[in-house]
């Protein structure tokens, strides 16, 4: 998560992000910060596939 919150490049942060569970409890609780980090990055990233992985995780906390 470190890595997609630094990375400038957007291929870098697609594939990250595939990796990345869309539930907060998936991580330990030293990790929650960066999730939340990694969240507002995506939400933020102007593609398409990065955004909606943010969406999968706001629809998973409702």
């Amino acid at each position: 998560m470190q890595v997609l919150v630094e990375a400038t490049d957007v291929g870098i942060r697609n594939r990250i992000l595939r990796m990345l569970p869309i539930s907060p409890e998936a991580y330990p609780p030293r990790l929650h910060d960066l999730f939340e980090r990694s969240l507002s990055a995506a939400r933020a990233d102007p593609d398409e596939d990065n955004r909606r992985w943010a969406r999968a995780v706001d629809r998973a906390r409702s």
